[in-house]
């Protein structure tokens, strides 16, 4: 058989690293990192490089599937879409449209035709209950980015190239690169900012495999209180008035206001609620205060109860210092067509909707996934009856899980798409197959937004079909004509869609045809990209080129107090003294830790990634925590709270402070009975230990608790 070489890039993470790839009859047999990709420049980490294996995958979903009274049975598609949509339909018309649902998992951004698939469809059923994995690791930048600079699509990246000074906190980019930035070379980025006689400095509750990097420091801080060392820095930087008043006065408003909310914070307090010093707060302050400085925070703080507070003081701390959209501070790359415009016009950043429970407001369009459960669980008008779930897994990686399932369980119509026969599609009613990033079309779009080296690349599927798999785009599609729905709430959307099928390039509306409209109108097209398949480099991002030029709130200027995350400063010593109560004698603060050979729930078929000592997932706490409780290494202990308990082998770890306890999440596959390596693991599912429903749902943003959990940890009796 003829092999041949091609380029494609990684669809894992942001880092979206530059791969060779060997194809065989069609099928891809080995992946290499590409050392001609213009930013990775032949960097790939050991998931990418492992992907061929999930390809491959004998246990991979590869046809339509119907659970039924005799097990699970092999349909066609066209049975397939005929029997969901017609119970879509009926469920539709004898309860309303909010009877139907959707939850999407974190790969729908990683593919452009899938997220505007999954738009197409849900705002053509005209349901409020779509809800997403935003929820549970970044929702609240979104709304931070819209409260401030009237965008959710307006995020800053740091601007690496020329910084002196970069804080992260709650984020191990030697493990899982960073959130929100596109950074494909992590640590060696950050290694060039110290060689420039700069500083990297990381707070987090364990000395991660990034903060033992010999360039960088460390400083331990109590999980879920980076708010308030946030809230504290921020104080202290307007306290010594080391602000930049000229661009304060020419772009933002609301300095006042803000500078007058942080009076009520007590630095001291703050200090001793972080365990961080007062004087390490006062460096921190100075460092972050002048030219060349950021923050950057990922999903350790969002994941707090007040991610979206936290967030909001690193952008305002970059405002204020004038780091924003400043050679060495934070940029704003720019779009296709200034996307953030686009959906703003066009109002599809937007929702009309609160939901049935709790009434939240959405974020880009969904609501808290810690409310799904209820959401279903709970009769009344609107109440879930269908769910359909494309490219997620909520049954594991949503709070309170063993409730997730139950009301799962409970559905008149479950219907999953994706890669394998997951653990909440064992519970559903059709499994769909999805194609694979080697097996489909994509353009970075969605990430265009976090490049601090802005680039395009295009790729063609660089391999078939193995069985029967589809993409999301074509099966909503086909979804929504067996319903008797217009795509995107659009008839004449619809009626063509319908017209074309099957026309391939000569398709108008297909999202290739939607996206090359939009290169051409940057001056390029999809048939230069090919031309130059290991992508190219963009026009750098430009200092002051944001500021008074693509700001979109109403009057153009940065608003440094929204009313609802002004008054989260104001609050901030109420839940200092929340924080305070709810943890009792003997427990410790549970938080989650990244693992280099795992990635969320579904890498754990790979069995090179799970092998020997790799077979699950471990409680690591401090010797000092486990002596005074009596554990020693590798003793199986009991982690429990109100919301569940799980038993797992204990790691002792000095890297992990006095007083937390560190458990990666994504693990417990025992009920994926078709994933013959992941079923046969040992690993058990941490988020039985979260809380969910709404009084445990973050109020700002939606966001769900996973970080500084209270949890009391024993040795598991038996044996």
């Amino acid at each position: 058989m003829e092999t041949t070489t091609t380029t494609t890039y990684c669809r894992i993470c942001e880092a979206l690293c530059g791969l060779e790839v060997d194809v065989e009859d069609g099928v891809v047999r080995e992946v290499r990192p590409d050392a001609a990709h213009p930013v990775s420049r032949g960097y790939g980490c050991v998931k990418g490089m492992r992907f061929d294996s999930v390809h491959r995958d004998p246990d991979r979903l590869r046809y339509p599937m119907e659970r039924t009274s005799l097990g699970w049975k092999r349909r066609s598609w066209d049975d397939a879409i005929a029997r969901i949509g017609d119970r879509l339909a009926r469920i539709r018309d004898d309860h309303g449209p909010h009877a139907i649902g959707m939850y999407f998992g974190n790969p729908t951004a990683f593919s452009y035709s899938h997220a505007l698939a999954s738009q197409g469809f849900v705002r053509g059923v005209g349901t409020r209950n779509v809800f997403s994995a935003g929820s549970q690791d970044c929702n609240d930048k979104f709304f931070v980015a819209e409260a401030m600079f009237g965008s959710s699509l307006i995020q800053p990246v740091p601007d690496f190239r020329a910084m002196r000074f970069l804080l992260c906190l709650g984020t191990n980019p030697a493990v899982s690169q960073m959130s929100f930035v596109h950074a494909p070379r992590p640590m060696e980025t950050l290694r060039e900012i110290v060689d420039r006689g700069g500083h990297v400095v990381f707070v987090d509750p364990r000395r991660t495999e990034s903060a033992r990097a010999p360039f960088a420091t460390h400083h331990f801080i109590r999980p879920d209180t980076d708010v308030f060392l946030l809230a504290a820095i921020a104080k202290r930087i307007v306290e010594r008035g080391e602000i930049d008043r000229a661009r304060l006065i020419r772009h933002t408003r609301g300095y006042v206001s803000f500078a007058r909310a942080l009076e009520s914070v007590d630095v001291a307090a703050c200090a001793a609620k972080t365990g961080i010093a007062e004087t390490t707060i006062d460096a921190l302050a100075s460092s972050l205060s002048g030219d060349g400085a950021a923050i950057h925070l990922s999903t350790g703080v969002n994941q707090g109860t007040a991610g979206a507070i936290a967030y909001y003081l690193a952008q305002a701390i970059h405002v204020i210092t004038g780091n924003l959209d400043r050679r060495g501070g934070v940029l704003v790359a720019k779009s296709l067509l200034d996307a953030p415009r686009v959906l703003k016009l066009a109002g599809l950043d937007e929702s009309r909707h609160r939901s049935r429970i709790g009434d939240f407001a959405p974020v880009m369009g969904t609501l808290p996934a810690a409310i799904l459960a209820d959401e279903i669980l709970t009769e009344g008008d609107g109440q879930v009856r269908a769910l359909v779930v494309t490219a997620g897994n909520p049954a594991l990686s949503c709070g309170n899980s063993t409730r997730m399932r139950e009301a799962l369980g409970k559905l008149d119509l479950l219907v999953t798409l994706d890669l394998y026969r997951n653990e909440t599609a064992e519970l559903g009613h059709f499994a769909l197959p999805a194609l694979d990033f080697f097996q489909r079309e994509d353009f970075p779009l969605p990430f265009l937004a976090f490049q601090p080296e802005p680039y395009l690349q295009w790729t063609d599927a660089v391999a078939k079909p193995i069985g029967e798999e589809r993409s999301e785009w074509d099966v909503f599609v086909d979804l929504s004509r067996a319903m008797g729905i217009s795509f995107f709430g659009m008839p004449g959307l619809a009626r063509t869609l319908a017209a074309s099928r099957g026309l391939g390039d000569l398709d108008p509306l297909a999202p290739r045809r939607m996206l090359d409209t939009m290169l051409r109108a940057e001056g390029t097209s999809i048939a230069e990209l090919r031309r130059n398949p290991h992508g190219v480099l963009r026009a750098a991002n430009e200092p002051g080129s944001f500021l008074g030029k693509r700001v979109l709130t109403d009057d153009g200027l940065v608003d440094l107090a929204p009313p609802v995350l002004l008054e989260g400063i104001a609050t901030l010593d109420a839940l200092r003294r929340a924080h305070d109560a709810r943890t009792s004698s003997g427990e410790l603060l549970l938080f989650s830790k990244r693992e280099k050979t795992s990635h969320n729930s579904w890498m754990h078929n790979v069995p090179e990634l799970v092998r020997g000592r790799r077979n699950t997932n471990y409680a690591y706490l401090n010797p000092e925590d486990a002596r005074s409780r009596g554990i020693s290494e590798g003793a199986r202990v009991r982690v429990h709270n109100a919301w569940g308990s799980i038993v797992l082998p204990a790691r002792l770890d000095d890297d992990v402070m006095v007083g937390a306890i560190a458990i990666p999440h994504g693990w417990g596959h025992t009920r994926a009975t078709t994933l013959s390596t992941a079923s046969n693991t040992l690993g058990v599912d941490v988020n039985q230990l979260a809380p969910d429903g709404p009084s445990h749902t973050d109020r700002i943003a939606g966001m769900s608790q996973l970080v500084g959990i209270p949890a009391f940890v024993e040795l598991a009796p038996g044996p």
